[in-house]
């Protein structure tokens, strides 16, 4: 800690305020502590998720982490107002910075769809309309003249199916599982609304999705939602079905409504980009050290290697890191390391700094900081054992690496007892079975991940789902989830274009299209 200014903590554990406390009221160093929160969710619905009296007591503890905070991030004014209102902090010390989309790249780089239908495709023969946001289906006189999709890779599609049954919506509910980018495009294109239905959210993303396809959106009115839409959206009670139905027919059927809320979408879109997050996150901590001279000035650029996968590798982490390294190159003095620096500067251009995977060693320590990118998949070998070196900041994409270490059992880079070395690491020995039960059965139950998080300094994940199962194992260590988003990208569409894209995939002048993007 004696040569870090300011450190940015994403959660709130028990073990981080301990480690805090410690730093803070022993004076071990002059770090400026800035915390980044997302909600206060399981305060707000205390009654739902701290029921428990252990787990009651273990979150109520890590609360007081906020008195040794020296500025404190919120995702938005909702939250902010429930950190003031919850647990008495000075609004002067909470700072609002609202999150970024991530479409531009993908709206940019649309792809061709080879002249796929995409209602043929997955068998949508009416105007549909598209909702996520929940896991029940309390909406059913919102169909009638619609079909439901499903966009999304649902965890639990079994259940669903059964739900869609037992009411006898087989015609109506269609789930389309995960789709490709060219066929989210399309059915985004094709959308006639946006629906969002949520009791609380800490800042509500999808939302934001939606605003750059044009579309007009129609939300829960409570925590966040107002903040992305403006007070002049159109708003529901989302326990209310009779409001959800009125908020809905006003966006179908009252065209001036319609307009105005499609020119909202266009306005608002405008307040959020990830390009502004950065600065205003920076300013937080400027704010927070500005006392310290060395970094009074907002211009420094810290040294900062990045170990990933790389287009040609045929993975979607290699996509995902791709897309983002022009705006991490704003930021940092970036260094790169992947597998074939040669092939993936061919993709990336010349204007940035590739290496092997294999010259990390000889300047690792020179770095302010590492990230890794780590997912499920053999294009990650490398990274593992780098991890185990030089403890940076992990960005763990999927939860569960129980995929890669079965890929190491049957290809031998990994005998039974050094597999049974790895889950002991997550495991006590009383439940220690087996190399093949613990990598074959129970495939859901069986995790694998410490390893990773075990020589991390920090862990990004991408869902809240991930950080509540890390933290559930008290990793120790600052959990923080940052969810996919986009700068701004106004879409257009020549009347011409529209024309040909309506009979291309059987729209009709006059038919309607309903839809809503996010997360399930």
């Amino acid at each position: 800690m004696h040569n870090i200014d300011v450190c940015y903590l994403f959660n709130h554990d028990c073990n981080t305020f301990n480690y805090i406390k410690y730093i803070k009221e022993n004076k071990k160093s002059s770090v400026k502590f800035v915390l980044g929160i997302q909600d206060l969710i399981p305060l707000v619905f205390k009654d739902h998720y701290l029921a428990d009296k252990d787990i009651r007591a273990e979150y109520l503890a890590s609360l007081e982490i906020f008195k040794y905070a020296d500025e404190i991030i919120s995702i938005s004014q909702s939250a902010k107002d429930d950190m003031v209102r919850l647990l008495n902090i000075p609004q002067e010390k909470i700072h609002v910075v609202y999150l970024g989309s991530t479409l531009e790249y993908k709206i940019s780089h649309k792809k061709n769809n080879n002249g796929i239908n995409i209602k043929e495709k997955f068998g949508i023969s009416k105007p549909y309309l598209m909702y996520t946001g929940g896991d029940e289906f309390r909406k059913k006189e919102v169909l009638d003249n619609y079909q439901l999709v499903l966009v999304c890779d649902l965890w639990r599609r079994h259940y669903y199916e059964e739900i869609i049954a037992d009411l006898n919506l087989n015609e109506k509910v269609i789930l389309t599982g995960y789709v490709s980018d060219v066929d989210l495009d399309e059915l985004y294109t094709n959308a006639r609304a946006f629906i969002f239905p949520s009791l609380y959210e800490g800042f509500g993303l999808p939302i934001l999705e939606a605003m750059y396809y044009n579309l007009p959106v129609t939300v829960s009115k409570n925590s966040s939602l107002p903040e992305i839409t403006g007070e002049n959206g159109v708003f529901f009670d989302p326990k209310k079905n009779k409001s959800i139905c009125s908020a809905i027919k006003a966006i179908l059927t009252d065209d001036n409504c319609r307009q105005k809320q499609i020119q909202l979408s266009k306005e608002r879109r405008e307040l959020f980009s990830w390009n502004k997050c950065a600065k205003e996150t920076m300013n937080v901590f400027i704010k927070a050290i500005k006392d310290i001279h060395k970094i009074s000035d907002p211009n420094k650029c810290y040294k900062c290697a990045l170990l990933s996968p790389l287009p040609p590798e045929k993975s979607g982490i290699a996509d995902y890191t791709l897309e983002r390294i022009p705006y991490w190159q704003d930021y940092f003095d970036l260094d790169i390391y992947t597998k074939e620096p040669k092939a993936s500067r061919k993709i990336l251009g010349e204007n940035y700094n590739l290496f092997s995977y294999e010259d990390f060693d000889s300047i690792a320590w020179g770095y302010d900081f590492i990230i890794y990118q780590m997912g499920n998949s053999t294009y990650h070998n490398e990274i593992l054992e780098y991890i185990k070196k030089y403890p940076g900041i992990v960005v763990l994409h999927d939860y569960n690496l129980k995929g890669l270490y079965r890929h190491f059992y049957y290809t031998s880079v990994l005998d039974e007892k050094a597999i049974q070395e790895v889950c002991a690491i997550q495991y006590e020995t009383s439940i220690l079975d087996k190399t093949q039960n613990l990598l074959f059965k129970d495939h859901d139950k069986i995790e694998i991940n410490r390893i990773v998080t075990a020589n991390a300094l920090s862990v990004i994940v991408h869902s809240a789902y991930a950080k509540e199962n890390l933290l559930k194992y008290n990793v120790g260590l600052p959990v923080n989830v940052v969810y996919m988003g986009s700068p701004q990208y106004e879409q257009k569409c020549p009347e011409q274009v529209a024309e040909k894209l309506r009979s291309k995939y059987g729209i009709k002048n006059g038919d309607t299209v309903f839809g809503s993007f996010g997360y399930i």
